[in-house]
C-alpha cells in the first residue's frame, strides 16, 4: 500500500506531465477558431501528451502535408487507429460525423518539446492556405 501511494504521488508531481499539458494548453489556445475544432477536455485528466484537434470542413492529409512540408509531423485519425485504414473507429465511437473523421489530426507532445516550438506551430497553422 506505501508503494502503492508512493508511486501515485510521484505520477502527481512528474513536471513532464505538468510541462506537457502546458504544451498542449498553449497549442489548444493558439490555434482555437471556428475553423478548428478541439477534441479533448480541459479539465486537466485528459492525455497531456496528445491533441486532437478538426480542420473543419478540410481533409485531414492536406492538413498534414502542409504541415511536414514546414518540418511539423502530425498523424490523422487517432491513436488507436494508427497504422490502419480507414476512419478511425474510435472516432466513430465518440459520434464525430464522417467528414471530421477525415478532418482530424494528431498533435503528440514528448519531454524534449519546447514552447518555441509550438509557437512555430501555432504560426504556421495560422498561414496555412487550405
Amino acid at each position: 500500500v506505501i508503494g502503492i501511494g508512493a508511486l501515485l504521488k510521484a505520477v502527481e508531481e512528474n513536471n513532464d506531465t505538468k510541462k506537457l499539458m502546458e504544451l498542449k494548453n498553449k497549442l489548444k489556445e493558439g490555434i482555437e477558431s471556428d475553423k478548428i475544432k478541439i477534441n479533448c477536455y480541459n479539465d486537466g485528466n485528459s492525455a497531456p501528451h496528445i491533441l486532437s484537434v478538426t480542420f473543419v470542413g478540410k481533409r485531414g492529409e492536406v492538413i498534414l502535408h502542409s504541415l511536414e512540408a514546414e518540418g511539423i509531423y502530425v498523424s490523422t485519425g487517432s491513436a488507436c487507429h494508427s497504422n490502419k485504414f480507414g476512419e478511425s473507429h474510435v472516432l466513430k465511437a465518440i459520434g464525430m460525423p464522417k467528414d471530421e473523421i477525415g478532418a482530424t489530426i494528431r498533435f503528440s507532445f514528448g519531454e524534449f518539446n519546447t514552447a518555441e516550438e509550438i509557437d512555430k506551430v501555432i504560426e504556421v497553422i495560422k498561414n496555412l492556405r487550405y
